[in-house]
């Protein structure tokens, strides 16, 4: 369990690093799917910035259920990095045009700008994905064991409290 500290601690770092961008980045690709309806963009390139929202708010729920443990873990760590590459990869599509994706460059200014700003911001999540996907499997682990030590913290103070109140129903008790 103490082994599996520097990783716990770490996720949970992450987490407060996802917690703090996924909101303006969120923000932003509102404001860039607007502006791209507004100006009467590419459907496609509305369709792609679009998702961006999605996977944003995908990348949040798996980096949640890493934090519960437990085999979910995995498949959730596996699906954050998944999510985190396709946001990526879309992301610099959009920016620079990707003709194996078939992404076509966003050039409307105002657009184009935010998307810039999304990538700013991205940035915390980009450079840590690879390490979320290699400590999961030392969370599940930790977590199943934070789960133990719990159940048998309760244990424990259930016991003391049934002996405390024998205790207290015995004669000859110290007043």
């Amino acid at each position: 369990m103490l082994s599996k500290e520097a990783s716990l601690l770490a996720v949970y770092e992450f987490t407060g690093v996802i917690e703090n961008a996924a909101p303006q980045v969120q923000a932003q690709l509102e404001q860039a799917v607007k502006v791209l309806v507004d100006k009467a963009a590419n459907e496609q390139q509305l369709a792609h910035t679009a998702q961006q929202l999605m996977l944003m708010e995908r990348m949040r729920a798996s980096i949640q259920q890493i934090l519960l443990g437990g085999e979910p873990a995995n498949d959730a760590a596996a699906r954050f990095a998944r999510d985190a590459r396709q946001f990526d990869q879309t992301l610099k599509g959009l920016l620079q045009g990707d003709a194996q994706r078939k992404i076509q460059r966003v050039y409307e200014a105002d657009a184009e700008a935010l998307l810039s700003r999304v990538d700013k911001a991205f940035e915390p999540i980009r450079s840590n994905v690879d390490n979320i996907a290699k400590i999961a499997p030392a969370l599940v682990q930790g977590m199943g064991g934070i789960r133990q030590i719990g159940q048998s913290a309760d244990a424990l103070s259930d016991a003391a409290g049934r002996l405390i109140g024998e205790l207290d129903r015995k004669p000859g008790r110290m007043q």
